[in-house]
């Protein structure tokens, strides 16, 4: 969990964790074998949330909990 600020737009930024997500291995079949090196997922950018199932799951809850 992180919290950064960015005059990107959330496009690039989803862009730019996909593409760190490649650097360190991951691939896109990787997921469908439950073999996830790294996932990096853009919950909320500029107060929206754009993941709303995420915010079910109680690791992410307390990681934004943390954050504040």
């Amino acid at each position: 969990m992180a919290r950064f600020y960015t005059d990107a737009d959330a496009e690039r930024v989803v862009k730019e964790l996909k593409t760190i997500e490649r650097e360190a291995g991951r691939e896109q079949e990787d997921k469908k074998k439950e073999k996830v090196c790294l996932d990096i997922d853009l919950l909320v950018f500029d107060d929206r949330i754009l993941r709303p199932e995420d915010l079910q799951r109680e690791y992410v809850r307390k990681g934004l909990e943390e954050l504040k």
